[in-house]
This record gives C-alpha cells, sequence and structure tokens, in this order.
C-alpha cells in the first residue's frame, strides 16, 4: 500500500468496484476513474481549508465521528452509488455541505466535459468519491492514538503531491482563479523575467547566419511531422478499440473518440457536446488542414459502426472579430465537418450541422490559448 492517502484510494478501488460504479450510474469505466481523480485532491485540499476555519473544524469533526465506518470498499462504493436517499448520502451531503458553501456547478460542468459525462452523474460520482474519501479520514480517526498526528496536520502532510494527480484534461479547462480555489498548489503563474545580458554584436551576426542556414536546409530538406499535441492538453497514449463491426480503431486515451464510444454505448443520458480534440481550419476559412484527416476518419468509422446513431454538429467561433462573419464561418465550418464525414462513407441521413458563432464559449477568451479551444467542432448525440 502506498503511503499518500489519495494514492491509497486510487490503489484500493479495484477494477471490479470501478465496475460496479459504472454499472449503476450507467456511464463507463474510464470515465468514472478520471472523475475520481479529479475529486479526490479537490477534496483534500478543501477538508484543510475546513479544519483551517475556527468557526467549521469542531463540527466537520463531530459529523465526520458520527458517519459510519465501512471495513469494505466495495460496500462503501455500492451504498453510495446505489441509495441516494440513504443516511450515508444525507451525511456525505452535509459534509460536502460544510466543504462548499459555494456552488460547485461550473466545476462538475468542466468535469462533465472532460469525461463526456452529464454534469449530474458527475456529481453522482462526486458523492461516491466523497464517501470513499471521508471513510479514509474516519479509518485514521478510529486508528489514532497519542503519538499521531492531529487530523490536520495528517491530511497537510499528504497533500504535497496530490494535485500532480490530478488529470491534465481538467486542469486545461480551469481558469487560473479556478485552479487557485480548487487545486492550489498548481500553478499558471508566468516564469519571472530574467535580466537582460548584453551580447556581443559579432555573435548574433554568427547566430543570425547558423539560424538562416538552419531555416534554408529546413525548406529544403521539409519532411511530414506528426502533430502530437492538442489545444486540449495532454490527450494521452494512443490505444486501440475494436468496434461492434469488427473494425479497430486507434486513437489517444483522452481523446473524443473514447468519449464518444463510452456515450453511445452507456444507457444514461446521452445529451452532452463532445469536443473535436484534433481539428485544425485554415485561418478564416472552413478547410479542414490535413492534420485533422485521422479524426475525421475515426468518427466517419464510429458512425458506420453504430448505423443507427444520429448526431449534431456544432461550429463555434472565439469571439474576435465582426459577429456575422464568426456565425457565417462557424456554420460553414460545421458543415465543412458533415460532409467530409459523408465523402469518408458516413450516413448523411445521420448527420446535422449548425453554426453558433462566439456563443457558448468553453473557455474565457483572455489568452490564445483559450481562444483556440473556443474555435471549435463539437458533437452530440441525437438518437
Amino acid at each position: 500500500m502506498k503511503n499518500n492517502i489519495i494514492e491509497n484510494l486510487d490503489a484500493g478501488i479495484s477494477s471490479e468496484m470501478t465496475t460496479s460504479i459504472s454499472e449503476v450510474i450507467g456511464e463507463n469505466e474510464l470515465g468514472v476513474k478520471k472523475t475520481l481523480a479529479a475529486i479526490f485532491p479537490l477534496l483534500m485540499h478543501k477538508t484543510i481549508d475546513c479544519l483551517n476555519t475556527v468557526a467549521l473544524n469542531d463540527h466537520f469533526v463531530k459529523m465526520l465521528e458520527q458517519l459510519p465506518f465501512y471495513e469494505s470498499m466495495q460496500h462503501l462504493s455500492w451504498e453510495a452509488a446505489s441509495h441516494d436517499s440513504s443516511v450515508l448520502s444525507a451525511m456525505i451531503e452535509q459534509l460536502n455541505a460544510l466543504l462548499f458553501p459555494e456552488s460547485t456547478a461550473e466545476l462538475e460542468r468542466k468535469i462533465s466535459r472532460y469525461v463526456g459525462f452529464p454534469a449530474e452523474t458527475v456529481r453522482k460520482i462526486m458523492t461516491v468519491g466523497s464517501a470513499f474519501f471521508f471513510n479514509a479520514i474516519k479509518e485514521y480517526l478510529l486508528k489514532s492514538d497519542e503519538h499521531s498526528l492531529p487530523l490536520k496536520e495528517w491530511l497537510i502532510s499528504h497533500r504535497k503531491h496530490s494535485d500532480a494527480l490530478v488529470p491534465a484534461g481538467v486542469v486545461n479547462l480551469l481558469s487560473k482563479e479556478e485552479l487557485a480555489e480548487y487545486y492550489p498548489l498548481i500553478s499558471r503563474e508566468p516564469e519571472k523575467k530574467k535580466r537582460k545580458k548584453k551580447w556581443p554584436w559579432w555573435l548574433l551576426w554568427v547566430l543570425l547566419i547558423a539560424l538562416l542556414i538552419f531555416v534554408l536546409r529546413g525548406c529544403y530538406f521539409q519532411q511530414k511531422t506528426t502533430e502530437t499535441t492538442s489545444s486540449w492538453g495532454n490527450l494521452g497514449a494512443f490505444i486501440s478499440k475494436q468496434l461492434p463491426n469488427g473494425n479497430t480503431l486507434k486513437f489517444p486515451e483522452s481523446g473524443m473518440e473514447n468519449k464518444l464510444i463510452g456515450v453511445i454505448e452507456s444507457q444514461g443520458n446521452k445529451s452532452v457536446w463532445l469536443s473535436f480534440d484534433r481539428l485544425k481550419f485554415k485561418t478564416n476559412s472552413a478547410d479542414l488542414q490535413p492534420e485533422s484527416e485521422e479524426q475525421m476518419k475515426n468518427i466517419a468509422e464510429i458512425m458506420k459502426a453504430y448505423p443507427n446513431t444520429r448526431l449534431e454538429l456544432g461550429g463555434y467561433t472565439d469571439n474576435t472579430g465582426d459577429k456575422d462573419f464568426n456565425l457565417e464561418l462557424s456554420k460553414k465550418r460545421a458543415d465543412s465537418v458533415r460532409q467530409g464525414l459523408i465523402n469518408l462513407g458516413a450516413n448523411g441521413d445521420n448527420l446535422e450541422a449548425h453554426g453558433f458563432g462566439s456563443e457558448f464559449p468553453v473557455a474565457p477568451n483572455n489568452t490564445e490559448e483559450n481562444r483556440a479551444k473556443n474555435r471549435r467542432i463539437d458533437i452530440k448525440i441525437l438518437k
């Protein structure tokens, strides 16, 4: 067993437990694991904040002492996931109300976009994750003796590396202010500028000539490269997935294809927007760049493997430039993707396309990175 409480929780949640939770809530196992990975460090920080608040400290500890303790995490996961109105769920809700006096709806919405689950489902997994976390604290209190650290100091000793476990996809969706609120050990502060050094003029000329030679050689011997990064952050290693028609696709573990298949195969709410994460258009154009072909082919193959699935495409832009131009551009880009999928063998009758301009941004339009996220194509299952 590992020494960190967060890692202990991750290690203690078996694949059977993940399967059980996913069956109860009607969503895929991968999304359940990712949601829990985002929730545990969040609960760590908020519990420490609560224990640091004199007015809340005693009340929180007393409520924790009244919380039933479960020796079996399997039993605990089933109880928390299956019984919304149980005594356990009610006590978890009261404890979370102390940790989160303000609404967590925006955080839930962003985790929802990351994992491809409805926000309501993310909220339910948050209850399950809270049950695991509070049960681990309860166990520590039960086993403590006069040589043990006080609860707050014990948690502080564990949180140093907890934010390193937060999925990069969640971090990339949060603003700097939200990071400070939910994951304070993660920083997006720019590096301090170092004092400029004066370089000898002759050395600058040497560097310029060397750079010119390098650029000319690059233009002459240019080779096609594969883009491995996305404006949506680290999408993980490529995995293989066999479709119902026997075809096998390869895509990033956290790529939109995996989320789309998960939503199609789930028994829960399918009305959720997912963002293409590897599409690129030419500037102010509806023409797709060549590197978009891989994800376009994957989506076309998924549509052919699930022929009864109907999809809606939504085109979006950032808020720079003329509003009417952006609206028209978003429509043309959505239509371009629709036609591209049809050309790759998808059934056009199962595809709708609409443009929404700069409406419904997924990130503040305050940095180039965020504006790139808002210039996107989303997809939603209609049937």
